[in-house]
């Protein structure tokens, strides 16, 4: 969350992030969608997208940043059940 109020709106652009916790029988999915400025090209990982994919790592899982259809990105996290 603190990443795509970080990043997604610049200049104080107005926007929404939704953030949903979905279980599986044996895992978990969770992601932060905003509808931001999306994914800029060429951006390389920052220290917070690299803290997010270890946190996800140490819980067996990983993290995808992707693009959004629309504007915006989401990021998912998907880790097993604990």
């Amino acid at each position: 969350v603190c990443n795509a109020m970080k990043h997604a709106f610049p200049d104080d652009r107005p926007g929404t992030i939704r953030v949903s916790l979905v279980r599986d029988v044996d895992a978990y999915r969770l992601e932060v969608r905003d509808n931001g400025i999306g994914v800029q090209p060429g951006a390389g990982a920052g220290s917070g997208t690299k803290l997010i994919e270890r946190l996800a790592a140490s819980l067996g899982g990983a993290a995808e940043l992707r693009a959004n259809d629309g504007p915006g990105s989401t990021l998912v996290v998907g880790f097993r059940r604990l």
